[in-house]
């Protein structure tokens, strides 16, 4: 436990993992902030909404089989691996302790870009309901309902025929 609590530290004051972790996160929130109004092909459903799981799997895929390979490499490059090996079971805890630090990684980027994709959708119906809302509470305000609407419906479409 120690070592991951080593890696999260040293991971957490990297300035490339955190640029990395910051720009593919706002990169995806970004997205998913362009896609908030489209609508998929032949339905109602916002664009969005249908991205955002391809975007959490694609994170996932990418932090799990990418992020431990380009960690091992860089590990093996500047020496760590060698040093790692002298101590009794240093390979397996170097390995654990990079999965968990993904897996730490991994979950605070899911977390954030959930988020950002509920709040964007719950955006888009509160923005519908803005829409919607003041024509019902004004035919509410008139009383109209039921019959009465339904009669108006029935002139109006004889009008047009």
């Amino acid at each position: 436990m120690g070592a991951v609590r080593v890696l999260v530290k040293h991971s957490l004051t990297s300035p490339q993992d955190i640029a990395f972790n910051v720009i593919s996160t706002a990169a995806f929130v970004v997205v998913l902030y362009f896609q908030r109004d489209a609508t998929a092909p032949g339905s109602a459903v916002p664009l969005a909404m249908l991205t955002l799981p391809g975007i959490l799997g694609l994170g996932v895929a990418f932090n799990g089989l990418i992020g431990v390979i380009s960690m091992m490499a860089v590990e093996r490059e500047d020496g760590t691996l060698l040093r790692v090996k002298a101590v009794p079971q240093g390979m397996l805890g170097c390995l654990v302790g990079r999965i968990a630090l993904l897996m730490l990684q991994s979950s605070a980027g899911l977390a954030i870009m959930v988020v950002a994709g509920v709040v964007l959708v719950l955006l888009a119906w509160a923005v519908a309901s803005l829409l919607i809302a003041p024509p019902i509470l004004r035919r509410m305000a008139r009383r109209e309902s039921g019959p009465l609407m339904e009669a108006r419906r029935h002139r109006a479409l004889q009008r047009v025929v």
